[in-house]
């Protein structure tokens, strides 16, 4: 069993959930409305987890490797607004090379970090527009996604906080417990099976599974950002958002997810008609 909060954290905790009711309505909001909300939280988004990335890697400093990310995220948003993904995928991996070359060139900051801004940032955008854009299975897919993710958070925090236990990665996040992965993926299954008997789709069953996987894969997201933060003695990404710390600190999990959702649903043609 895990010992009680302290007044800090029970301050921390309810900072968090006041943000949390502030926030989770607008990317709801944006969901739902579809085109243009979603590119323009995605875009917006991705922006100030670039800049977050590129000061983490750049010792608080925002250099010319973050400059250049900012400028392919929105050419990513212009060319995922006329529908070619195609060529926003293209210009993620070419600016992933120039923004090496240049950062190794210019002799500041460290070139590999500030490269793989570019795409730790850009692709998860790209594939979370590009699962809400189909419009047969975007909305109830990408509400499906993200409300797995958010309910591997809060599993992950009930079930880490009450059991306690035998830590998952502490050398990454000491924080984090194999109890509290547990949790995460019963709370992202049950939500994933309960989301299915809602919205009347043909296998609930294997939308709960895949759910389950998918709080698996969103810890690994989360994981990654924490190694991350720990490589540059970094506790939050930033201050951007009260109680959370920076919005890295909050997509953390979608990091992961929407290109492994995205990877599934382009290599099964629909996700096997699983959303209906």
């Amino acid at each position: 069993m895990a010992p009680p909060l302290p007044d800090a954290r029970k301050n921390e905790l309810k900072l968090r959930i006041l943000s949390a009711l502030v926030l989770a309505p607008i990317v709801l909001a944006a969901i739902i409305a579809g085109r243009p909300y979603m590119e323009l939280v995605m875009i917006l988004s991705g922006l100030a987890m670039a800049w977050e990335w590129d000061r983490i890697c750049g010792d608080q400093k925002f250099g010319a490797g973050g400059a250049l990310t900012w400028a392919t995220l929105i050419g990513v948003g212009v060319a995922v607004w006329f529908d070619r993904y195609d060529l926003a995928l293209i210009a993620i991996g070419a600016a992933t090379i120039m923004i090496y070359t240049i950062v190794r060139l210019n002799g500041k900051g460290r070139p590999g970090w500030a490269s793989i801004n570019v795409i730790v940032v850009g692709v998860p955008s790209v594939a979370a527009i590009w699962l809400r854009s189909d419009p047969e299975i975007g909305l109830r897919l990408t509400l499906w996604m993200v409300g797995a993710i958010w309910a591997t958070d809060v599993g992950g925090y009930v079930f880490g906080r009450t059991i306690g236990g035998p830590k998952l990665a502490p050398r990454i996040s000491p924080g984090k417990t194999w109890s509290g992965l547990g949790g995460a993926v019963l709370m992202a299954a049950a939500w994933g099976l309960g989301w299915s008997f809602w919205a009347s789709a043909p296998q609930p069953w294997m939308i709960g599974m895949l759910a389950g996987v998918t709080a698996v894969v969103a810890q690994c997201g989360d994981l990654g950002v924490s190694f991350v933060k720990r490589r540059f003695g970094v506790k939050d990404a930033s201050n951007l958002i009260p109680g959370h710390g920076g919005v890295l600190d909050r997509y953390d999990g979608l990091l992961t997810t929407a290109p492994a959702v995205g990877l599934f649903v382009y290599v099964t043609h629909g996700g096997m008609n699983l959303w209906g």
